[in-house]
């Protein structure tokens, strides 16, 4: 089998009107059959995409995670025009397999004529200051012909308190999607800050309660695995918001800061900042996570969450 690219992971066969299907098999997590929130989100992204009218790009995108997929079986994803304004289109897809309801994806694009009325301007800047000149440590390892497309490696959580209390933390993710071939800022490069959003940020607060989940410790030189005190955990919802529509590449590094602000009952609250290598915000996430942990497990961290 040819080996994809990112690009081409994400192409799509039309169905019937606003009807698509996912050409090729999706990857799925190393060491599991699991589908990722990452290329869920992007197919359904890429097929709202399909219908977005002329000079509009994405410009923020919500995901309620259902049931999981069969990632052998090609998806159906069904695009419903909510609205079509002057500045702002809305889409809603709903991605199936038969009538098993996997996810659903509320999508926003946003005129690309600029502004020119009044506006505010801010933004937030980095926090941490981690800074690498390429990933050594790939989390998504191996790799095969269906992906993942995706590289990504941890960095020592700061805290903001001595106590080190998980709600005064920071994780930073540094990654970055496979080659692609369409210039900055273009459609691919949005999917691809899409699927980063998704990737490890909900092991931020394992790290942050000092919870092992079996990776290696960050800087242990011999790569040796850890405790894996977690039985399950996996996304609940998840939503992006673009500060900027371009002007960024997703295969050039990309820093995640990861805070959580709560956890309870088994969820936890995230809330990510995506910044370029020279530090322009480029979006936000906001994700609710659910985690199961081992009831044999000796972590004393464990009752944090």
């Amino acid at each position: 089998m040819t080996k994809l690219t990112f690009e081409e992971s994400l192409q799509l066969k039309e169905i019937s009107e606003d009807v698509f299907e996912n050409v090729h098999q999706i990857w799925t997590w190393p060491g599991s059959g699991t589908a990722p929130g990452p290329a869920l989100m992007s197919l359904a992204a890429a097929a709202a995409s399909r219908t977005a009218p002329d000079n509009f790009t994405l410009d923020s995108l919500h995901t309620d995670f259902l049931n999981a997929p069969n990632v052998k079986s090609p998806m159906r994803f069904h695009v419903i025009r909510l609205s079509n304004g002057r500045r702002f289109a809305v889409r809603s897809v709903m991605a199936k397999q038969g009538q098993t309801m996997l996810y659903q994806v509320n999508i926003t694009f946003v005129n690309t004529s600029p502004w020119t009325g009044r506006a505010m301007e801010y933004a937030v800047s980095r926090e941490t200051t981690h800074k690498l000149s390429s990933i050594t440590r790939d989390m998504l390892f191996p790799k095969g012909d269906l992906g993942p497309f995706i590289k990504i490696q941890r960095t020592q959580p700061v805290f903001k308190s001595d106590s080190e209390a998980p709600e005064t933390g920071i994780c930073t993710f540094v990654s970055q999607v496979t080659p692609i071939q369409a210039g900055p800022g273009s459609l691919s490069h949005i999917l691809g800050v899409i699927s980063l959003s998704d990737c490890w940020a909900i092991s931020a607060p394992l790290q942050l309660n000092k919870i092992t989940f079996g990776l290696p410790e960050i800087d242990d030189e011999s790569q040796t695995l850890t405790e894996n005190n977690v039985k399950v955990f996996t996304s609940l919802n998840h939503a992006v918001h673009f500060h900027v529509h371009g002007g960024f590449r997703a295969d050039e590094l990309i820093y995640t800061e990861v805070r959580t602000s709560w956890a309870k009952d088994g969820r936890a609250m995230l809330h990510s900042n995506l910044f370029s290598e020279d530090g322009v915000l480029i979006a936000t996430c906001e994700q609710e996570s659910f985690y199961v942990f081992k009831q044999d497990s000796a972590s004393k961290s464990i009752a944090k969450l």
